[in-house]
């Protein structure tokens, strides 16, 4: 999956996901409106709520 657009911290925080041992609780009505960068937005969410970097690749011609 290549990123097309830049994550703002605001949009990180708006997600509404919820880490517990090793799975990830997240609204259904939420899930259900994902687009492709909300898909992105969503793991990038989990990968920083998890202690990780995310280090995004963006793909030119």
């Amino acid at each position: 999956m290549a990123q097309t657009s830049t994550i703002k911290l605001n949009q990180l925080a708006k997600v509404p996901l919820h880490l517990q041992g090793d799975s990830v609780d997240l609204p259904r009505d939420y899930a259900s409106r994902l687009d492709g960068d909300g898909m992105i937005t969503l793991l990038c969410a989990v990968v920083t709520r998890s202690g990780w970097n995310w280090q995004p690749v963006f793909f030119g011609e």
